[in-house]
């Protein structure tokens, strides 16, 4: 209904409102003047596009993106922040890939966070997201709609399990396939319950 899809965007706007955000990779160091070298050698070499992953595996010294993330820090807002479940970035070196305009580009001069020091470039830029209620109608409402059929199968499996007193054969569920025609593009409407309770009458 078009009050639960108005509760829906109400409850997750955080979805449909993000704030613009950058991607960034960056090269910890705990050592100063090591840090100017490298920085040094990147500022030299600015059209060598290897260096700074190079150089990455070499002196990063930030265990969070050592490794395969060679440095990197995946998108964040302005304020360092880069989603539920993930640590921020540190507000200085947030402010320092902000300030760079041209993808690719590296911070002139040295970010110091807490006795440490971070070479800063700047690799992605995600434009602000505002999605209208009226933009986000459909996928919440085939959202809710998915939701409410698995609850509904949920309790129709329920049911007949209680009324034929079924036993569950949990190494047969993997081999389970559902086809799904290729030409649909976009969930049926109606109520799911309903439609599961059709389809079950017509089997009998």
């Amino acid at each position: 209904t078009d009050a639960e899809v108005e509760a829906y965007y109400e409850e997750h706007s955080g979805e449909f409102h993000k704030p613009e955000q950058v991607r960034a990779s960056h090269i910890r160091f705990t050592d100063r003047a090591k840090a100017r070298r490298v920085l040094g050698q990147i500022q030299a070499r600015a059209d060598d596009v290897d260096l700074f992953r190079r150089l990455t595996e070499e002196h990063n010294t930030d265990e969070a993106t050592q490794g395969a993330r060679r440095g990197d820090l995946r998108f964040f807002s302005e304020d360092g922040s880069r989603g539920e479940g993930q640590d921020d970035v540190p507000g200085p070196v947030a402010a320092a890939a902000f300030g760079l305009e041209r993808i690719g580009a590296v911070h002139p001069e040295l970010v110091e966070v807490d006795g440490a020091f971070h070479i800063v470039k700047l690799t992605g830029r995600r434009a602000a997201l505002h999605r209208t209620l009226e933009e986000a109608s459909r996928p919440i409402r085939n959202r809710i709609w998915r939701e409410k059929r698995e609850t509904a199968v949920e309790e129709l499996v329920s049911r007949l399990r209680r009324e034929a007193n079924v036993e569950e054969n949990p190494s047969v569920l993997a081999d389970v396939r559902i086809d799904v025609p290729e030409n649909m593009t976009e969930l049926p409407s109606g109520d799911p319950h309903a439609a599961i309770h059709g389809a079950q009458g017509a089997a009998q």
